[in-house]
């Protein structure tokens, strides 16, 4: 992490330590429904761990690319930003076949990983712009304030 500043750093640090709580609350609640309650949502344990970790991976990156602590100075976001929807797409055509459904007898299948990549390359470049539109007003009402 080297190529990143003290901001960048701090915010980077904060999100993955809140990750980290909440991917521990997620699979405490997962485990406590599974034992007490006999529940399960998903094909195996391990595809429901799965999912979860993805979920909060997904949301901390979101995180950390609107906090602006996601690329670092050297890198060119906007490659990155086309690069993302590129295969974002890729993945949510490959996830919508009839094939491979994604819930199937009630439960979740693995085909849900598609779906969840799909989303994560899909979300990240929706954060960077949407914080590059959040930046560029506040530009303008300082302007119009100047």
């Amino acid at each position: 992490m080297t190529n990143y500043d003290e901001y960048q750093k701090f915010i980077r640090y904060k999100y993955g330590h809140h990750g980290f709580i909440a991917v521990l609350a997620l699979v405490l609640i997962n485990y406590f429904f599974s034992l007490f309650y006999e529940f399960q949502w998903a094909e195996s344990k391990e595809l429901e761990i799965i999912v979860l970790v993805s979920v909060v991976v997904i949301i901390t990156a979101v995180l950390n690319i609107y906090h602006g602590a996601y690329f670092t100075k050297k890198q060119s976001p906007m490659l990155y930003g086309v690069l993302f929807v590129f295969i974002g797409l890729m993945n949510l055509y490959l996830s919508f076949s009839a094939y491979s459904p994604l819930i199937e007898g009630g439960l979740v299948t693995s085909n849900i990983i598609t779906v969840l990549n799909a989303i994560l390359f899909l979300s990240l470049p929706l954060a960077y712009y949407t914080r590059r539109l959040v930046d560029k007003r506040r530009e303008e009402k300082d302007d119009d304030y100047a």
